[in-house]
């Protein structure tokens, strides 16, 4: 195959080059590519820690022309785009400069930086980098362009319709609609109307809320976010939590502190502590850990303590949706320690990431 390379090497821009032949193989070629994305993301998962989604993954709206634009990037122009620009320009001019395995191995860590993403999810990193290498010997061999754009887009398809469909069927429920409807309306109106979601036991729904307040009312939010940690509901003191973490509110930490030491629920003690973990908060988990006479409480304080302290990266803030796997488990008496939103051990079920390419 790498025997192509000196004829490959003038890059004649052939779209359709190799005849029919190129598309008879497009079927298992696709799917090997699933396939191996698969089961690198769960590799990935395994080493690296599931990936999950937090409420800023659902979009402000959803309307039908986002599904429109949102489907047109993603299955067509991000892979007509992609292609012609590392399998077409970059491909060709490394194939110029560098022997044809050395050229397709420099275009796949290119094509793969690409897609680290603020996140720096291994396994979509990962997985990019192996579709780039199938490419970058594809287009070697085949020459054309056209049906790697194909592949790319039904690649595309597979991780991106199932998450888009999740995401069309929670906020076209009438609780996120209604919520909608209130975006034109002044935000001391707005924000207690949505606040109240927050405590919803529908998972998307609260998520929604979230996103709204976080997104919208960043400002305008907070003196009803501060009434709502005082609520006597769990879920809504639970909610207005998470608002804190995914907006930035590090100066409610105090009633965070208060919650996790003093709260009646154990659950909602340690819920508050997953958050004192999100915002780094080393000086209050260890005074809870060493002072608090709830010896569960203390437990997880500790254990949540140690993953700080043990971690390199503790002078920057976590990503909002990063769930420390080895903080949930069980207590010593066999009473479940809570996890937070957005962790899969609260959903039931583990969620992979998206995963585009």
């Amino acid at each position: 195959m790498m025997r192509q390379s000196p004829e490959t090497a003038s890059f004649d821009g052939s779209w359709l080059g190799g005849g029919l032949r190129p598309w008879l193989f497009i079927f298992p070629f696709t799917t090997l590519l699933i396939a191996t994305n698969v089961i690198i993301q769960q590799l990935a998962n395994i080493f690296f820690g599931w990936f999950f989604p937090g409420a800023r993954d659902l979009p402000a709206m959803f309307t039908p022309a986002d599904v429109a634009i949102q489907t047109s990037l993603v299955l067509v122009i991000i892979p007509v785009a992609e292609e012609v620009l590392f399998r077409g320009f970059t491909l060709g001019l490394l194939l110029k400069l560098v022997s044809s395995r050395i050229a397709v191995l420099l275009q796949a860590i290119l094509f793969a930086a690409a897609h680290l993403g603020p996140e720096l999810r291994p396994g979509r990193v990962i997985g990019s980098f192996a579709m780039a290498l199938a490419f970058g010997a594809w287009r070697l061999r085949f020459r054309g362009l056209l049906p790697l754009m194909v592949v790319h887009g039904l690649v595309n398809a597979f991780a991106w319709l199932p998450l888009a469909t999740i995401e069309r069927d929670a906020v076209n429920r009438p609780e996120c609609r209604g919520m909608e409807a209130l975006l034109d309306q002044p935000a001391s109106k707005a924000v207690p109307a949505i606040l109240v979601h927050v405590g919803s036991e529908d998972e998307f729904v609260q998520a929604y809320a979230i996103n709204l307040l976080v997104k919208r009312y960043l400002i305008d939010a907070k003196p009803f976010v501060r009434d709502a940690l005082e609520s006597v509901d769990p879920a809504l003191v639970d909610g207005a939590m998470y608002v804190c973490q995914e907006a930035g509110y590090t100066d409610f930490i105090p009633e965070i502190r208060a919650l996790a030491s003093s709260h009646a629920l154990f659950k909602l003690r340690g819920l508050a502590l997953f958050r004192l973990q999100a915002f780094k908060d080393i000086e209050g988990l260890r005074t809870i850990a060493a002072s608090n006479p709830d010896p569960e409480t203390s437990k997880l304080a500790s254990r949540l303590l140690k993953s700080l302290v043990d971690r390199p990266d503790t002078g920057s803030a976590p990503k909002n949706n990063a769930v420390d796997n080895d903080s949930a488990g069980v207590g010593h008496d066999g009473t479940a320690l809570p996890v937070p939103l957005s962790s899969p051990f609260r959903l039931g079920v583990p969620v992979a990431g998206r995963s585009k390419v």
